[in-house]
């Protein structure tokens, strides 16, 4: 085949292929910004669960949990939150490298707007009150996630080593039963060497509970706390609890 045919087939070829029209770009780029932006805002929610988590953690009390600061810090980070958050900041830069004009931004510059935008989303989300409903959904709707990856449940349900979690069901002036982050009821009774300030509980309240455990239906508390964040542990309603027989603390 001669030059000229070939350039002929050629031409041809061109001319029978139509072009794309200006909406479809346009589609294509508004599609890419719209999974960008989805991203962005998915990896600020994750922050602000992170923002959550932190605020909440038992700094005032890490000397219980761990022998050191930097070993209480590596066993209660929301690595789970971080891994989300870190996997939402490439999807957005994947999708913003992919703009019309994205291929011109140098990788540590996109992944830094990422993460001061991430940083503003995620303040605002955190001060909505959107950061405990999605932790609290987490918990209660995925079981994989309360078991694997919740690490202050993990840490509060240690009851062996005296630290416990849990919801007031029932207190008087003699007696106080808590169910515990496993659905166990147990009955509290105060040390002789009680080291924390008098609180006042109430039924429902939500409290940390350091001490030593008696048996398998009593726990001896020397130091009782509020318990922050954890909304998922909710008070069993009336219906529901299934209390121990109680006896009067003499």
């Amino acid at each position: 085949m001669s030059e000229q045919n070939i350039s002929e087939k050629v031409f041809e070829q061109i001319k029978e292929k139509k072009p794309k029209p200006r909406w479809h770009f346009l589609i294509k780029d508004y599609v890419i910004w719209f999974l960008g932006l989805i991203s962005l805002l998915l990896g600020s929610l994750a922050l602000a669960v992170v923002f959550y988590t932190l605020i909440n953690n038992d700094w005032d009390i890490y000397r219980e949990i761990s022998n050191s600061f930097l070993k209480f810090i590596i066993i209660t980070l929301p690595y789970f939150w971080f891994t989300f958050l870190a996997l939402f900041i490439l999807a957005a830069y994947y999708n913003f490298k992919n703009t019309k004009k994205g291929y011109k931004f140098p990788f540590y510059k996109v992944i830094l707007l990422n993460i001061f935008f991430s940083l503003i989303f995620g303040f605002l989300f955190y001060s909505l009150g959107l950061a405990h409903k999605v932790e609290d959904s987490f918990n209660r709707d995925f079981p994989l996630y309360n078991e694997m990856f919740n690490q202050r449940k993990r840490i509060w349900g240690q009851v062996d080593r005296g630290l416990m979690a849990a919801f007031v069901v029932a207190v008087d002036d003699k007696q106080i039963v808590v169910e515990d982050v496993d659905g166990h009821n147990w009955q509290i009774l105060k040390a002789d060497n009680f080291r924390c300030p008098p609180l006042p509980i109430v039924e429902g309240d939500a409290l940390r509970i350091l001490g030593k455990k008696i048996d398998s239906q009593s726990f001896e508390a020397d130091c009782i706390l509020p318990l922050r964040g954890m909304r998922w542990m909710r008070p069993p309603l009336p219906d529901e609890r299934k209390i121990m027989p109680m006896r009067i603390i003499r």
